[in-house]
């Protein structure tokens, strides 16, 4: 029984209900699907040519959970994708989810009998694409992953070992320039499946990858984090990776259905593939910064500064009673915040009076009355260097407080 048994049943169901009818890996990758019947729509046309539904539907889908469906159910319409309305059901054999049986349902007319004959054939189809498919992710594909994990691991002895796997499956020829990317998916009010966020992530992993033909990409996934290593046998311009990785965050974007975000930071360049652990650490600090103390969505290593440093402090570590002195007098007297984004503008811009008045949309005067005020409620001197650098290091630490409490 193979590839044609499969398309037989969907073409014979299709055929029994006279309605367009696919079959979807778990992924929600198209493997099989039967003739139009009239009913299809903008969705469907774009997977049968283009063997792909594109991020939104696919979104969309998702975002119903029928990753964790055991028995069928609906999937709803959205017509500013063009996507009628589906009855879907799961193939499982056992527990594990093989793909999605997927019949258009417009008009919600579908009888009884007629889903009990649907999810009759995706229980046939169970034992068939278990055989011909195996799982969505292949053995090789993991073992690769496991070693791009051990790659960029703390422990030498672990980084040791899986430099030798990869030299056995020709990581040697990879370039000796490399540079590592951390990304990471943050909730935003309606939390994702965790499916929903792995398939986004290896979606747009996938498709960069293939989309990337100068230089290899090594990358691993576990849970809502992605950690990549770019290789090249010459360096990779800094305006390339940020193209890279801002393509990387749209493709998870465009299958979020609005439910999650992504982020990513970006390591040093670095020279040889055992020292692409080193440039991940700091991936994942600037990755931690992305998105809030620093706005954009992609963070820069080489860019994050004294908050680099600040960082690397364990988050359980920080709390507010931990702050400076200095700071905790401030936010004592500062119930609204209006005095530390004072402070704040005014720190950033060295102390500028015309910059930081500018900065804040106020007039000079006001800044200084505030300032003022400050030292009046405070009893600090802002014209001492080192009261100054403990307030802006302070500022810095109050963010990262912020910062972890919201994630």
């Amino acid at each position: 029984m193979g590839h044609s048994t499969i398309q037989d049943i969907v073409d014979d169901l299709a055929e029994r209900l006279q309605r367009s009818v696919a079959v979807d890996d778990a992924g929600i990758r198209l493997l099989y699907t039967s003739p139009h019947y009239g009913d299809e729509d903008e969705v469907r046309i774009r997977a049968v040519l283009q063997r792909d539904a594109g991020g939104k539907a696919i979104g969309h889908v998702l975002a119903q959970g029928v990753t964790n469906w055991t028995t069928a159910g609906i999937i709803p319409p959205k017509p500013e994708i063009g996507f009628k309305a589906r009855v879907c059901v799961p193939i499982r054999r056992r527990s594990e989810l093989l793909g999605l049986l997927i019949v258009l349902d417009a008009d919600g007319t579908l009888t009884t009998s007629e889903l009990a004959t649907i999810s009759a054939t995706a229980r046939e189809l169970a034992s068939l694409m278990i055989d011909v498919h195996g799982p969505t992710v292949d053995a090789a594909s993991l073992t690769r992953e496991s070693a791009v994990d051990g790659l960029l691991d703390a422990d030498a002895g672990v980084r040791r070992e899986a430099l030798r796997a990869l030299a056995d499956s020709g990581g040697t020829r990879l370039g000796e320039h490399v540079r590592a990317v951390a990304v990471e998916v943050r909730d935003d009010d309606e939390p994702a499946t965790p499916s929903h966020i792995t398939i986004a992530l290896r979606r747009a992993l996938s498709a960069q990858t293939r989309a990337n033909p100068g230089g290899k990409i090594l990358f691993c996934v576990h849970d809502r984090r992605a950690a990549l290593v770019l290789c090249s046998h010459s360096p990779v311009p800094a305006p390339d990776v940020d193209r890279f990785t801002d393509q990387l965050i749209r493709q998870v974007h465009d299958v979020s259905d609005g439910r999650f975000t992504c982020v990513a930071g970006i390591g040093s360049a670095m020279t040889g593939l055992a020292a692409a652990w080193s440039s991940y650490r700091q991936a994942q600090l600037a990755c931690r910064a992305a998105g809030a103390m620093v706005p954009a969505p992609v963070a820069h290593w080489s860019g994050l500064g004294t908050l680099g440093i600040l960082l690397r402090l364990p988050p359980g570590e920080i709390r507010l009673e931990t702050l400076p002195d200095e700071m905790q007098r401030l936010l004592a007297v500062d119930r609204d915040r209006r005095l530390t984004a004072t402070l704040r503008a005014y720190l950033d811009t060295g102390g500028s009076g015309p910059a930081a008045s500018a900065a804040l949309h106020i007039h000079r005067t006001t800044l200084y009355y505030r300032l003022e005020r400050i030292v009046e409620l405070t009893g600090l001197d802002l014209a001492d260097g080192r009261t100054r650098l403990t307030l802006h290091l302070g500022l810095q630490l109050l963010d990262l407080i912020e910062n972890d409490f919201r994630q």
